[in-house]
């Protein structure tokens, strides 16, 4: 045999080690890929799979895998971990025996202690929990009562069921804000510097500073608006309550839809107004303020808003003629001490004279 054949021969061995040597290397060190891993289970240890499920929000399988990892060694992880899954599953006695038996066996446990003060909190809103588990088991995709459960969850403080709930409401009734509000404080809670799936929300929202009226209105109005999306005097209220709150892109989102419906709404112009100065978008606040007051010539409250934007691009004499309008409509201590200002600027003291006796008088009858 011929050296250059001898040179082949032993290459192609050497070939055919390399692979049998790969492939044993595999065998005894498999890796498994997340996306396999979920179609073949029995090679994946019970641990893994459960954190994998868990990740996915898979609650009832990664409670599965927590109870075949338990069945040859219970630790504290797992009986926490299986707990967090029958919590999200709503199965309060079983998630609540989980963590007792942490509890046994380490009470001091960081990772026990934040549970069980997880579950104090939730005790004291359990009983209402329960009503819209029931009523949600016979509707189980009425994004009004899974709005309602999400709230309850936020004021216990348990954003992970709070945020459960809140986004599949928002998938199931997109025109509703409620749910996009109470996502974005889940989310929050959850990850207060991650950027919210919402980003239309305002992070100055606190769910403190919601007023039961204002959630009392807004919930009514979500349910009108999903029933009669198209009305614009209901978006034009629901912007209106979305700026009372610090929400000028829901706002304008709002107002506008009511453009949409009914160009000559003076209302969704002046909401939109609103908006628009609170995004830094001046030019377009004061056009839309504008085309309020041409609308609706009676509109007392765009006059004054139309006269205070004025003030702000240092058009004095446009502002006096603008809270002119306002106070001929409806006389209000805000307007007359913004004329007064402007009368000052202009050196007009004696008619700013005027203008402050008249505010004295006014407070004086109040």
């Amino acid at each position: 045999m011929n050296f250059s054949r001898r040179l082949v021969l032993v290459l192609i061995l050497v070939a055919m080690i390399g692979c049998r040597r790969t492939s044993s290397e595999e065998e005894r060190a498999p890796r498994i890929e997340p996306g396999r891993a979920l179609h073949n289970r029995s090679v994946v240890p019970a641990v893994t799979l459960a954190r994998v499920e868990q990740a996915a929000g898979r609650w009832p399988e990664a409670a599965a895998a927590w109870t075949r990892a338990m069945q040859s060694n219970e630790t504290i992880v797992a009986l926490i971990n299986r707990a967090i899954c029958y919590r999200h599953l709503h199965n309060w006695e079983t998630a609540l025996a989980d963590l007792h038996r942490a509890e046994h066996l380490a009470p001091q446990d960081p990772l026990v202690w934040q549970q069980a003060v997880l579950f104090d909190r939730l005790g004291k809103f359990l009983a209402e929990v329960r009503e819209l588990d029931k009523d949600l088991a016979a509707l189980p995709n009425d994004a009004e009562l899974l709005t309602d459960r999400a709230l309850l969850f936020l004021r216990a403080e348990d954003a992970a069921l709070a945020l459960d709930d809140a986004t599949k409401a928002a998938q199931l009734a997109p025109t509703a804000v409620r749910p996009q509000l109470f996502r974005a404080l889940a989310e929050r809670a959850l990850s207060p510097t991650a950027e919210p799936a919402s980003s239309a929300v305002n992070s100055t929202l606190r769910l403190e500073a919601l007023s039961p009226e204002f959630l009392e209105t807004i919930r009514r109005l979500d349910a009108e608006i999903t029933a009669e999306p198209g009305s614009a005097d209901l978006r034009t209220n629901r912007a209106w309550q979305l700026n009372e709150i610090g929400q000028p892109q829901l706002a304008l989102a709002d107002a506008e839809s009511a453009l949409q419906s009914d160009p000559k709404s003076a209302g969704a112009c002046a909401e939109a107004s609103y908006a628009l100065e609170k995004l830094k978008r001046e030019p377009e606040a004061y056009e839309q303020i504008k085309r309020a007051t041409e609308l609706d010539p009676n509109f007392s409250t765009a006059w004054q808003y139309r006269g205070e934007l004025e003030m702000r691009r240092a058009d004095y004499p446009g502002a006096i003629d603008s809270l002119t309008q306002a106070l001929a409509i409806n006389q209000t201590v805000a307007a007359l001490a913004k004329r007064e200002e402007c009368y000052r600027k202009l050196g007009l003291l004696a008619k700013a004279e005027n203008d402050h006796k008249a505010l004295e008088q006014f407070g004086a009858t109040r």
